[in-house]
């Protein structure tokens, strides 16, 4: 028979095997401390003859909801890739923070070296990479954004849609805000590239039969839509292969126009 302390025990030696990251410790006892302050209070009338068993149960009932609580934190909901020379991906939780930032290409991992965002709310997090001068020297001028979010959850891919649109629209003359499945998010980020540059590069190579996924992970969103411009106006064929004058020439004009207009 299995009595309430070693039973108690057991759930502390189970608990102490449980690694998590300290920025999510943080984050998630934020949360918890903001959820309970705009709860109502609540008397509680205890009795001094309460029976052992009667306080296991509350603890198991607690514990039952932490576990609950921290899975919901820990499983993504959405993901939301941000292309512009940097390629970026963020997995968001239900309660619309972000868990984890993959940088898809070398330009974001230095913006995210940067700019941590990991355990802040999504809000904070793009807020925060829009102030960062890491990823500002691509923005001004004619720069372009790529905004890709994938959930099953319609409100929540709305409104991190929108949170993005209107966090980037200052720095960019355009930000195009898109809706995708995970399917091609996860084809997109094995090219080293967000959905939203995907889908522009698939384009481009549709116009330009030279053009490829590494040419044009090599590229920013800016410099392939110039590209995909200039295809559909009989100009630049044949430009994007690997060898080609015309994209060394392109890359190197792209990015010296970013970095100036910073």
């Amino acid at each position: 028979m299995t009595t309430p302390d070693n039973l108690d025990q057991r759930v502390r030696d189970s608990f102490a095997q449980i690694k998590v990251p300290d920025e999510l410790n943080q984050a998630t006892l934020a949360f918890i401390r903001e959820y309970g302050e705009k709860q109502p209070a609540i008397k509680v009338q205890t009795r001094r003859t309460a029976r052992p068993w009667l306080a296991l149960a509350a603890c198991l009932l607690v514990i039952a909801t932490l576990v609950g609580g921290y899975s919901l934190w820990t499983r993504p909901t959405a993901l939301l890739d941000i292309d512009v020379n940097p390629s970026i991906s963020l997995e968001v939780n239900c309660f619309n923070y972000v868990i984890a930032a993959t940088p898809l290409n070398d330009d974001a991992q230095s913006v995210l070296d940067q700019t941590p965002v990991v355990g802040k709310s999504c809000e904070a997090a793009l807020e925060a990479l829009a102030q960062s001068p890491a990823l500002t020297i691509y923005s001004g001028g004619d720069a372009l954004a790529e905004i890709s979010v994938a959930s099953d959850n319609e409100a929540q891919s709305n409104q991190l849609c929108d949170l993005a649109q209107d966090t980037f629209a200052p720095l960019f003359a355009q930000v195009s805000p898109t809706h995708v499945t995970f399917d091609e998010m996860q084809t997109a980020h094995g090219h080293r590239m967000g959905a939203g540059k995907y889908r522009a590069a698939c384009l481009l190579m549709e116009l330009d039969g030279t053009a490829t996924f590494e040419s044009c992970a090599e590229m920013s969103v800016s410099e392939i839509h110039s590209c995909i411009n200039e295809c559909q106006h009989g100009e630049g064929h044949g430009r994007h292969n690997g060898q080609g004058q015309g994209q060394g020439q392109g890359q190197g004009q792209g990015h010296g126009r970013h970095r100036q207009a910073s």
